[in-house]
């Protein structure tokens, strides 16, 4: 089964087994999709979704004290890639991003390696075959098109960032 990340179990809270989950992405709400989750390939049934301070505190079946929660701290969560709900037209699940090639007006810029959040807007880093890195912004002023299915990715030339200035 295909898995995905979805944060990090980063402490307890209260005494009754919660966990408090740093989300990847999507935000905290993320996490009200689901009703099962995956932490060291134990599957968890989730008793509640709430929260608080840009995190998730969860409820899991099974985890009902501090000391079982604990046991959980530092942990990654994951979901079954085929419970992931659809997308809205335009968004993007990183699993689907990343391994793009990258074409800058029509020339191949490099492969999409990673996404990083920053708060602001998302950025695109992007390898060259040289091991030369780009760091394009996520915004629609520079993105023209992506096709998932193709695996592809269409930008403008963003001087100082994909061309050196004159």
């Amino acid at each position: 089964m295909k898995t995905v990340e979805l944060g990090e179990i980063i402490n307890v809270h209260g005494v009754h087994g919660e966990i408090k989950v740093n989300p990847y992405a999507d935000g905290p709400e993320f996490f009200k999709n689901f009703k099962a989750l995956i932490i060291d390939n134990t599957r968890y049934e989730m008793k509640s979704v709430k929260i608080t301070k840009g995190c998730a505190v969860l409820k899991l079946e099974g985890v009902d004290s501090v000391e079982d929660a604990q046991k959980l701290r530092n942990k990654t969560v994951f979901v079954p890639e085929d419970e992931l709900p659809s997308q809205p037209e335009g968004t993007y699940y990183v699993k689907d991003l990343e391994g793009m090639e990258v074409y800058a007006d029509g020339q191949l810029l490099g492969i999409l390696t990673e996404v990083i959040f920053t708060g602001a807007n998302d950025v695109y880093a992007v390898k060259n075959a040289c091991g030369k890195e780009y760091l394009i912004p996520a915004v629609k002023q520079f993105i023209k098109s992506t096709d998932v299915k193709e695996k592809r990715m269409d930008i403008t030339h963003i001087r100082g960032i994909t061309y050196d200035e004159d």
